[in-house]
Formats: C-alpha cells, sequence, structure tokens
C-alpha cells in the first residue's frame, strides 16, 4: 500500500512515497513555505504515475509494454524520447548501455524459479541477438527494425523519470531548491547560493545496509547514480549473480563491482553507470576520456578506481 511522510526541517520540506516506479520516490523542497512544498510535492507524484503508467513494463496496457508486442500504436513523445535516448546511450557507449537485454534478463528470472543455472553458451547466443538495436528513431519517429520484445528501458527509464520530476519543481516560482531522489537516482537543481545535496557512495563491500558508506559527494546542479549488482541480482542455486549481465556473454558481472557516476542530468548519469557498470578496465579507460565522464568504479577484488574527471570536478569526501 501507498504511505506517505512529510517532515519538516528548517525551510527544507521532505516527503517519501512509496511505492513508484516499483521503488520509493524521495523529495527535497526549499522554498520556505509548507503549503507550496506539498502542492510541489503532490505534482511530482503525479507526473511519475503519468509517467509510470506509460512506461511501465510490469502494466501490460502501458503504451511501451503494447508497442514492445507490437501492437500498432501512436507513440506519445514521452516514449520516443526514452527510446531515442537509449538508442543515444548505445552508440555512444560502443553497445555497452544495451537496452536489448530483455530475454537475457528473463533468462535469468527463469533460472531463480528453477535454481538451475542456464548454460554459459545459451546466454551468450540470447546475448549475441541484441548486437543491433531492433527500432530506430529518426526526426521523432519510431521506426521497427526487428522484434522490440526484449527492449528494456530499465537502465535509463528511472533517470529520465527523475529529470521530468525536477522540471516540473523547479517551473514553479518559490521553488528555490529541488531534490529528487528515486531509487538511488537523484538530481539536484538550486538558485545560485542554495544547498548542495551531499550524497552518500555506498560501499559495495559492505555486509550490512547500514555500514559506513565509501564517502560522501557533493552534488550541485547536477545528477548522480550508482549501478551495483551488491543489492540487486539473482539467487541461483545458494549462490548470489548481480544484476547486470554482460552485453557480449549475457553472464552476470561480479557481484561486488559498483559503479557511480555524476552527470548534467539523471538520464545520462543512469546510462553511463550502466554502461560503466559492465566496461573492462581498458573499456572504463577509453570510455571516460571520450566522454569525460566522472566515474568512481569499485571492482569485484574491492579497488577503487576513479576517472579523470571525477578527479578533478567532483567534490568527494570520506564518510
Amino acid at each position: 500500500p501507498e504511505s506517505r511522510t512529510v517532515h519538516t526541517v528548517a525551510t527544507a520540506f521532505r516527503s517519501t512515497v512509496e511505492p513508484v516506479l516499483g521503488t520509493r520516490l524521495g523529495m527535497r523542497v526549499d522554498c520556505g513555505d509548507a503549503g507550496l512544498a506539498d502542492r510541489v510535492a503532490d505534482l511530482m507524484l503525479a507526473e511519475a504515475d503519468r509517467l509510470e503508467a506509460m512506461l511501465s513494463t510490469y502494466r501490460p496496457n502501458s503504451v511501451f509494454s503494447r508497442w514492445r508486442r507490437g501492437e500498432p500504436a501512436n507513440l506519445p513523445v514521452e516514449v520516443v524520447d526514452v527510446l531515442e535516448l537509449a538508442a543515444r546511450w548505445h552508440r555512444r557507449s560502443s553497445g555497452l548501455f544495451n537496452c536489448c537485454l530483455g530475454a537475457v534478463m528473463a533468462r535469468w528470472s527463469q533460472a531463480v524459479a528453477d535454481q538451475v543455472l542456464p548454460g554459459r553458451g545459451e546466454m551468450a547466443g540470447l546475448a549475441a541477438a541484441t548486437t543491433e538495436l531492433p527500432f530506430a528513431v529518426v526526426d521523432g519517429v519510431v521506426h521497427r527494425t526487428g522484434d522490440c520484445s526484449v527492449v528494456d528501458l530499465h537502465g535509463v527509464a528511472k533517470g529520465w523519470v527523475v529529470d521530468r520530476l525536477v522540471e516540473v519543481a523547479t517551473a514553479i516560482d518559490g521553488v528555490d531548491t529541488v531534490v529528487v531522489d528515486l531509487g538511488g537516482d537523484i538530481a539536484h537543481r538550486g538558485r545560485a547560493g542554495s544547498t548542495a545535496a551531499r550524497i552518500a557512495v555506498e560501499n559495495p563491500w559492505a555486509t550490512a545496509e547500514n555500514a559506513s558508506a565509501l564517502s560522501v559527494v557533493t552534488v550541485a546542479d547536477a545528477a548522480i547514480a550508482t549501478s551495483s549488482g551488491a543489492r540487486r541480482g539473482w539467487l541461483v542455486g545458494g549462490r548470489w549473480y548481480g544484476h547486470l549481465p554482460d552485453p557480449i556473454t549475457g553472464w552476470p558481472i561480479a557481484e561486488r563491482r559498483s559503479t557511480t557516476v555524476v552527470a548534467a542530468t539523471a538520464a545520462d548519469a543512469d546510462a553511463l553507470a550502466s554502461a560503466f557498470g559492465v566496461a573492462t578496465a581498458e573499456q572504463r579507460e577509453y570510455l571516460a576520456e571520450r566522454l569525460n565522464a566522472a566515474a568512481l568504479v569499485v571492482d569485484e577484488s574491492g579497488i577503487v578506481w576513479r576517472s579523470a574527471a571525477w578527479v578533478d570536478s567532483i567534490d568527494e569526501r570520506p564518510a
């Protein structure tokens, strides 16, 4: 059941609502007026519900679900925007961000139900079928070029929704600062001199959810996203497998790997975190340099790597 709590701290009004897109939505509105903050939070929640009704893969009658099934659909601009964004990041990341792993993810879910690991050859075959996108977006029109039932936008849609919620809030007169946290995808926007957001970066090697963070990052007029298999994944035969599959092998990346990215928008941070999350050491060096991306990666051996852009531009301090 949905529940809502509102807490007031000085002029910062915080709301937490769940479930929203299957996770928790946290909102902080700085405006000095509790009534206005409440109205802004309600508008953001209504927008989240509207977008979820369009984009959800868990709702068989959503526009996106119908489009995936091949049904004729007059796609609204919101769905076109997310598909175009996914295609763009597929190109920019040289396929490391892959929005067509639906069949791979479904096969791992089936492995959990059966408690039997799939064969590596089978998974590599499913992954190989995702090399080319089964759609293209040209001049705002989506064209099918293959089987779109495998398209999975979870790697970018949540961040995109965060950006839309921020737009709703900042368009309202009287709002000085807004912070939106949708399941760990976080964006901050504020007027000059507004309070920045301080975000704890989880240590994927910690054994407890309330353990000390790896570090704390200050985010101002930007967004941050983390991708990790430490909390999400598949349990098969008593072993935990992280939720990010390698786009080449279809096999999960080591569950203790974690990637955090700071970018201008939550959608970009979301997509980049997914791409860095499956990249090899050589690929992440190339990706970070080519895109000037601010990324922090904790690899499967516990070694922490920071891109040059992260070192140069991110305010990171010990937790």
